[in-house]
């Protein structure tokens, strides 16, 4: 009889994904085409997730990243 164990594996935490967390002040460093004023209404109107751990804004920067991928238009043929 085959039995074949169908359980779930919950990945260690060396193998989890834990994404890359920056500052408003390191997002703008990191990512000069962007403005604080531009973020600051993303994040007001919800358009970008953030975290706001004890009031600091972080962003993780593949969400940001995607972000402006998102927007980016194909050139005409």
């Amino acid at each position: 009889m085959n039995t074949t164990n169908t359980r779930a594996v919950t990945p260690n935490r060396e193998q989890r994904r834990h994404p890359e967390l920056v500052t408003l002040k390191q997002l703008l460093e990191l990512r000069s085409c962007l403005s604080e004023r531009y973020i600051r209404r993303l994040v007001s109107e919800n358009r970008i997730g953030y975290y706001k751990p004890a009031g600091t804004l972080l962003f993780d920067l593949d969400e940001i990243d995607d972000y402006v991928a998102g927007g980016r238009v194909e050139p005409a043929k």
